[in-house]
């Protein structure tokens, strides 16, 4: 029984979730490949945030601008992490 519930936890946090960085301070951003950088204000790690396929350019330019903070909603993909959602903190 315990070995089904190992392997069953196993296979899925394998599984790519949703999850979230709670205080991200941008520190540079890619207007020509959707992508910005941001520190974690709790572990000090740097993240490097892709925009999913379809993004509107003009919408990205307004958003995530150097120094703001946001909590970032993501997932992981390929090794990559895509931006779901953000919120505008400070």
């Amino acid at each position: 029984m315990l070995k089904k519930f190992l392997v069953f936890f196993l296979l899925l946090s394998s599984f790519s979730f949703s999850r979230f960085v709670n205080e991200c301070r941008v520190l540079s951003r890619d207007l020509y490949d959707y992508n910005f950088r941001c520190r974690s204000l709790e572990s000090g790690k740097i993240f490097t945030f892709h925009m999913p396929g379809g993004v509107n350019g003009y919408a990205w330019t307004e958003y995530h601008k150097i120094g703001r903070v946001y909590k970032i909603f993501f997932h992981e993909e390929y090794g990559s992490y895509i931006l779901e959602n953000s919120t505008f903190l400070y």
